[in-house]
């Protein structure tokens, strides 16, 4: 069984290496505008629209999709949001927004995670929460989910990203 403080670490570590990711789009879509700063907005759509051959997602969508997904998870910002386009069972052919505003969308909802997840206690993450009651899933489940969920989006990015340069 994991307990909430590896629970915690692996959050932590996941959402490091994935705003690394967006900091290295940042520098690539720089580096493709050259010299010429207009150029940056047009060189970052680039990087967050494409698209692998045959399927609808981008980028963009997958960044989004981490945490459009994680707010809705235990209803971190209590309100209604415009991730909602972003969550399971939507079209992923969305736009995203800039390089900025997902940086903004991934810090506020994993800061919304960590400090709901940080007033739990071990009991507590053996029960299922209210929101996850149709899935069965205990919060020390749908955490480790979570942790999971946010590796295999980012390795997404990462096989479009690599699929752009490559082909």
């Amino acid at each position: 069984m994991i307990d909430l403080s590896v629970l915690m670490q692996r959050l932590t570590a996941n959402r490091q290496r994935t705003m690394v990711f967006v900091a290295y789009l940042e520098a690539l879509a720089r580096h493709e505008a050259k010299e010429d700063k207009s150029a940056y907005a047009a060189e970052e759509a680039k990087l967050l629209h494409a698209q692998l051959a045959g399927r609808g997602d981008h980028i963009g969508w997958h960044l989004m999709h981490i945490a459009a997904n994680e707010d809705a998870s235990f209803g971190v910002t209590a309100r209604q949001t415009r991730w909602n386009r972003y969550q399971h069972g939507r079209p992923r052919t969305v736009a995203a927004p800039p390089l900025a505003g997902i940086r903004q969308a991934l810090e506020i909802s994993r800061a919304g995670l960590l400090t709901l997840a940080q007033q739990w206690n071990e009991p507590l993450l053996g029960t299922i929460p209210p929101q996850r009651e149709a899935t069965g899933m205990t919060y020390r489940e749908h955490l480790d989910a979570l942790a999971w969920h946010e590796a295999y989006h980012l390795n997404e990015c990462n096989e479009i990203l690599r699929a752009l340069y490559v082909e």
